[in-house]
């Protein structure tokens, strides 16, 4: 298995043809990630893989992941191990095949650790991958231009048939928030609707909270993209979200853009910051880039916005909190672009 692939449904069908019981996601995007990794245990449990064990990451170490990987006996069944490891390629690949090694037959593997790169894929590591068999895909999340498609792959997954012009709200309404677009299309294939659904159908059933949600913001924020964030913060108050859950989110967003800035971008300094902080591994490169491209004085006045919104919250001024939200997104503007 050369290729490395990018949908859930080249994944389950590359485990449905291999004889291998490895299956790698480099994780860019977490819903992309969620169905590669659905897709791929869907395909081993077809071949009697029964059970499945989840590691996460914090929680294991690749020694007990090896010894449990080698405890098989004659009465247990087949099963999967689920390992989503806070590891960069190199070392989740080198660390992984002495467990695949351990497991033999009797245990199927679906690593997913950080994201890879074009260069990666000439390593020794790689190579080593491919020898042993794997499946190797990359969790991206799909251009915006590649979006429609993408929902129409999805719909077509979940029995759902959309018209072009629904297909393309679908993808303006969720980008940036394509866990959201699958809710919203799992709700529209249990009503039963005529199909293709059309574009006033599918207006009808988009609530403007279901389009955006907190993490969604933080996605916009982290981009520094002014306009939609404005937009996203607009939906969340007109829906009546607490500003509350938002002043936790990007408080920490800003916080940890804050530190990184005030680090040399060392390797070393920014992997010590981002365990402080707790960052979940595909939006660590999200956090660097949104560090460098907004002025330092701007991420200050940033976080006393967002002081503010807090004070403003925990009196229940609610009109004051989201303004102070707004005010805050509209800094967004001062980058060094």
């Amino acid at each position: 298995m050369a290729e490395l692939l990018y949908s859930a449904a080249d994944v389950a069908a590359a485990v449905r043809r291999g004889e291998g019981t490895l299956a790698v996601i480099f994780s860019d995007e977490p819903c992309v990630t969620e169905l590669m990794s659905d897709a791929a245990a869907a395909e081993f449990r077809k071949k009697g893989y029964e059970d499945i064990t989840r590691f996460s990451a914090g929680t294991f170490s690749w020694e007990q992941l090896t010894a449990a990987a080698g405890s098989f006996d004659m009465f247990s069944s087949k099963r999967i191990f689920l390992v989503s490891a806070d590891d960069q390629p190199v070392s989740a690949a080198e660390k992984a095949l002495p467990a695949v090694k351990a497991g033999g037959a009797d245990t199927a593997f679906i690593i997913i650790c950080k994201k890879i790169t074009k260069a990666n894929q000439t390593a020794k590591w790689y190579k080593s991958l491919l020898a042993a068999g794997a499946v190797i895909a990359s969790a991206m999340a799909p251009f915006r231009q590649q979006l429609p498609q993408w929902f129409g792959n999805e719909a077509k997954r979940i029995g759902v048939g959309l018209t072009n012009d629904a297909l393309a709200f679908m993808a303006s309404s969720f980008e940036g928030n394509l866990g959201a677009g699958l809710q919203e299309l799992r709700k529209l294939a249990l009503e039963s609707l005529p199909q293709p659904i059309g574009l006033e159908t599918v207006r009808d059933s988009v609530s403007p909270d279901s389009r955006y949600d907190v993490f969604a913001l933080s996605d916009a924020m982290l981009s520094a993209d002014m306009g939609k964030a404005v937009k996203i913060v607009s939906a969340l108050r007109e829906a009546g979200e607490e500003s509350m859950g938002v002043i936790r989110v990007i408080g920490k967003d800003l916080l940890c853009i804050d530190a990184l800035q005030r680090l040399s971008y060392r390797r070393a300094d920014t992997e010590r910051a981002f365990s402080g902080m707790k960052v979940w591994l595909a939006k660590k490169n999200m956090y660097l880039s949104c560090a460098r491209r907004l002025h330092t004085s701007a991420v200050r006045e940033m976080i006393s916005d967002i002081a503010a919104a807090d004070r403003a919250s925990c009196t229940f001024a609610e009109e004051e909190a989201w303004s102070r939200i707004m005010d805050c997104m509209g800094r967004l503007r001062d980058t060094r672009r």
